[in-house]
């Protein structure tokens, strides 16, 4: 399985208004083969308490397990090397086929009790798919991945005004 980069994106949501708007968004970006979804929870509580919650996928089981594998091994090499990285893959492997991939019943019901009424979360995990070829022509001519990452609006805040604080720490020693 040759997977691309993986990108997790949370958010909450103050009264949603159900339009459909990401949904469709994420049709387009999905049939353009830019994307594919690894997993998505959608968790709403509406104003008496009540949760509903909605779980995609665009991955077989097959699929997943094979994933949960490679991630569970990778993990374990992490952990506790070659023999980590086997328990890992058999444990990931299992995980995934015992849970439906994402989140078990009882693990989105703690999820939701945290989210206010009227409110809601969604997780979205998946794949750049457009990145595959990219990464396989880097690898194919020895590159080497140093550092990657995904700059937000916030990010950049955060970076001026760290900036900031080492100039002026920088003025105080001077």
């Amino acid at each position: 399985m040759t997977i691309g980069p993986v990108h997790l994106v949370v958010v909450g949501i103050d009264k949603p208004e159900f339009k459909g708007k990401v949904y469709e968004e994420l049709v387009k970006v999905r049939e353009k083969g830019l994307i594919r979804l690894i997993d998505l929870l959608f968790v709403y509580k509406n104003k008496d308490g009540d949760i509903a919650s909605i779980e995609m996928t665009d991955f077989s089981l097959a699929e997943r397990m094979e994933l949960g594998a490679i991630i569970g091994g990778l993990i374990g090499l992490g952990a506790a090397g070659t023999k980590g990285a086997k328990v890992g893959a058999e444990a990931g492997a299992f995980a995934v086929a015992e849970n439906d991939f994402g989140l078990t019943s009882e693990e989105i019901a703690k999820v939701a009790s945290f989210i206010p009424k009227d409110s809601a979360a969604l997780f979205v995990l998946f794949e750049h798919t457009w990145a595959i070829k990219l990464k396989e022509a880097l690898l194919d001519v020895g590159a080497i991945p140093i550092m990657q990452g995904i700059l937000n609006p916030m990010a950049l805040v955060e970076l001026g005004a760290e900036a900031a604080a080492l100039e002026k720490a920088a003025k105080r020693l001077e």
